[in-house]
């Protein structure tokens, strides 16, 4: 019997995605979980062999990370679900621990300890969850990873490190992605909603999953999913229009307001006010944003 959706997006890849594919299958009984991945509309793609069992689905036209990840939950039959990028790799016991988390929780959002991997897949250090900038300028809503604490498993202000784990239901009932555009600001955006909506956040410390990040040492691994800059301050906007005073949203506008994307952004957010205030009215707030700031 199935129990975990495994839900992959990727764009210009290579061969990740197949090595991510390979990695799950030889981890894990390929009887415990679907895997659906999303081909964002790569130039070039590496076809995954049908022994693998993968439902590929290719967009012609690209349609972002977001978009696509809330779709494959709403595809998912299992009840349990996840998100992962296409560059990682799993060690042998993952899924079991994991899994087991997973059975006695309720309406929380859980990552693993990421691995950082570089291009040639050597270990170059870990993290462990993170913490979130909710005051700084320019780094407001960045994420940065946290150093370990004791526990096998305990709470952290965001997930992080390309995997999230939680039930379809919890993911469907804090919309998931619902209005963010292509990368930037998902994790702090889904953390804060699950926060704010009277989850959790935590981290599956004894699980580490390893991840081929974007960047190390100013070495690319990969194609940026994404170079549009305007849809990485749109995210952060929709995230501090949907979740915090008007005041603290436009803490986040001053922040590019001598920049080059200040006139984009602005007609953006005006042009979406409709829909920003429909999604603004499906958050049901339990927990006062401004207790997250203290504690966090």
């Amino acid at each position: 019997m199935k129990k975990l959706t495994i839900i992959i997006t990727a764009l210009n890849e290579g061969q990740e995605p197949l090595n991510t594919i390979k990695s799950i299958h030889e981890t894990c009984n390929p009887e415990l979980y679907d895997i659906i991945l999303f081909n964002d509309g790569s130039d070039k793609w590496v076809e995954i062999p049908e022994e693998y069992n993968v439902n590929v689905i290719h967009n012609h036209l690209r349609k972002g990370a977001p978009h696509n990840y809330d779709l494959g939950v709403e595809m998912a039959k299992t009840r349990y679900v996840a998100i992962f990028n296409s560059r990682m790799r799993f060690p042998k016991d993952w899924f079991e621990k994991v899994f087991e988390v997973l059975e006695n929780s309720k309406d929380t959002l859980f990552c693993t300890t990421s691995l950082f991997l570089d291009t040639e897949g050597k270990k170059t250090g870990k993290g462990y969850g993170a913490s979130i900038n909710l005051t700084g300028k320019g780094t407001f809503l960045n994420p940065v990873f946290l150093k370990a604490k004791k526990g096998d498993v305990y709470d952290v202000p965001c997930v992080l490190g390309a995997n999230y784990f939680t039930s379809k239901k919890w993911y469907q009932k804090i919309n998931g992605f619902n209005g963010l555009y292509d990368y930037g600001g998902m994790c702090a955006f889904i953390s804060l909603k699950s926060w704010v909506m009277g989850g959790k956040c935590q981290i599956i410390k004894n699980v580490e999953i390893g991840n081929i990040y974007r960047d190390f040492k100013g070495k690319v691994a990969v194609k940026p999913y994404t170079d549009n800059m305007i849809n990485f301050w749109y995210n952060k906007a929709l995230t501090a229009f949907v979740l915090f005073p008007n005041k603290k949203a436009m803490e986040l506008i001053d922040t590019v307001f001598e920049s080059e994307y200040y006139p984009l952004l602005t007609r953006a957010l005006l042009s979406k006010y409709n829909e920003i205030q429909n999604i603004k009215n499906k958050i049901k707030i339990v927990n006062n944003i401004n207790n997250y700031i203290k504690e966090n």
